[in-house]
């Protein structure tokens, strides 16, 4: 494991995802119910929150799938100190 961040770093981030995975797992399961039949209302409550809406799309709630998948990766590649890198690359002139 890389030395980038202290441990109580490393703990929160594994706490964040712990949540977001769950926050994930619910949303799936809402995805699932309004797969299978037609809903008029549905509530969603992710931990921090909650949601309560009418008719809801199916691309709506798999965006908020896919936004949270994207947050996951992006927590694990904190944890794994791969953020992003900066870097300046030049173009080497030919001389014709």
């Amino acid at each position: 494991m890389a030395n980038c961040l202290n441990q109580s770093e490393r703990d929160r981030i594994r706490e964040e995802i712990a949540t977001k995975e769950a926050q994930k797992a619910k949303a799936e399961t809402l995805l699932d119910t309004l797969l299978g039949e037609e809903i008029e209302s549905y509530r969603f409550d992710s931990g921090e929150g909650s949601q309560q809406a009418k008719r809801r799309k199916l691309t709506e709630v798999k965006e908020i799938i896919d936004s949270l998948e994207q947050e996951i990766a992006n927590l694990y590649r904190r944890l794994e100190c791969g953020g992003l890198v900066v870097m300046n690359l030049r173009r080497k002139q030919r001389v014709w």
